[in-house]
């Protein structure tokens, strides 16, 4: 009945209102990763080729993968500890 809707209606405008709230947080979080891929990237594109696929950079890559999932799908938790500061040790640690 009419209660109901109104009660929908008001659940819908808190959902709108929290939407956009995490928007900007969406946005914070899409530039750090956008940052991270492109350090991560050119230190990847430093290397010979062939060391290119090697297991520390394929790790590195997987790093940024799960940073992805702790920052946009908190709930599923990551299969490893990640954070922006270890991406960027393991990126330091990579030698041409």
């Amino acid at each position: 009945g009419l209660p109901d809707r109104a009660r929908h209606l008001q659940a819908l405008r808190i959902r709108a209102e929290r939407v956009r709230e995490a928007a900007g947080r969406d946005r914070e979080r899409l530039a750090e990763i956008r940052a991270l891929t492109g350090e991560v990237d050119r230190a990847v594109d430093a290397l010979p080729e062939p060391r290119r696929t090697d297991p520390d950079v394929r790790a590195l890559r997987h790093l940024l993968d799960e940073y992805r999932v702790a920052l946009f799908a908190q709930p599923m938790r990551t299969a490893v500890p990640v954070s922006a500061k270890r991406i960027r040790s393991a990126v330091d640690v990579l030698a041409p």
